[in-house]
């Protein structure tokens, strides 16, 4: 790697966790404002697999370059650079929400095409989330406590029970809106030009796809609905779905076990 590239990703929060290198290496798009570290639960809990993931601009640790960073051609074209930057072969493709759409746009781009293994989509972005773009999408950063509560029922099933109590959650709540009150600019990513792109994106791969796919989707989650999603993945019989009763759009969080079984399972078939 030169020194160009090396700095390059040096401006970006990143996780290079290679301690298996004969074996898959996973490469992970974390989720609209969010971060990779959101999957650290998770790694050591996959069966033999390395490990990649990077922090979009704006997101987690890392900063804003300029105004134009923020954007989905950006993420994408992010996504792919990195990939040929670190070299990474053998790969499985992971991400969730806006990730996830990430990756299984990425997927079928020929630069990368070739390097790809399998690819695993939680609750993955795709063209279903627009039929509640103006109930939840348009409040995923928000302007008041009451929209974080808007969004916080709708990332959990039981989010009382998920965090341990009533406090433990009101806590939780407060904590997001005022990390997301720093994080305003990143609307941008979900104004309907920004979800045009994506959604015609995934639309363009989940047609043409030929590579095995695990998606994972929340029974009762909103954000990125079940039966409108599958709906549009049931076309390809590439797709694997698997429906986590009792979860909405964090499945792989709110029922772990379940969701890594099926993942470890996967990766080994």
């Amino acid at each position: 790697m030169n020194d160009e590239i090396i700095k390059k990703w040096d401006n970006f929060s990143k996780i290079i966790n290679c301690s298996n290198n004969n074996n898959f290496n996973v490469v992970y798009f974390h989720a609209f404002t969010g971060s990779y570290k959101n999957k650290n639960f998770i790694i050591n809990k996959l069966n033999n697999c390395n490990f990649y993931g990077f922090d979009m601009p704006g997101h987690g640790e890392t900063l804003i370059n300029d105004e134009k960073s923020i954007s989905i051609v950006n993420y994408l074209n992010l996504a792919i650079e990195f990939i040929q930057d670190f070299n990474i072969n053998n790969i499985v493709l992971m991400g969730h929400s806006m990730g996830g759409g990430i990756a299984n746009s990425i997927a079928i781009n020929p630069l990368i095409k070739n390097r790809i293994k399998k690819i695993i989509l939680e609750a993955p972005a795709n063209p279903a989330s627009s039929t509640n773009y103006e109930t939840i999408i348009k409040y995923l950063v928000p302007n008041n406590v009451d929209e974080m509560k808007l969004v916080g029922g709708e990332l959990f099933y039981d989010p009382i029970k998920f965090f341990g109590g009533e406090k433990s959650y009101d806590r939780f709540i407060n904590f997001e809106f005022n990390r997301l009150l720093q994080k305003k600019y990143l609307r941008k990513i979900i104004d309907i030009p920004n979800q045009k792109i994506l959604n015609d994106r995934c639309l363009e791969s989940i047609k043409t796809i030929d590579i095995p796919s695990l998606l994972i989707l929340g029974s009762d989650d909103k954000i990125i609905p079940y039966n409108e999603s599958i709906e549009y993945f049931n076309k390809n019989s590439n797709y694997k779905i698997c429906k986590i009763n009792q979860t909405k759009h964090v499945p792989i969080a709110e029922k772990s076990d379940e969701c890594i079984k099926l993942i470890n399972e996967f990766i080994n078939s």
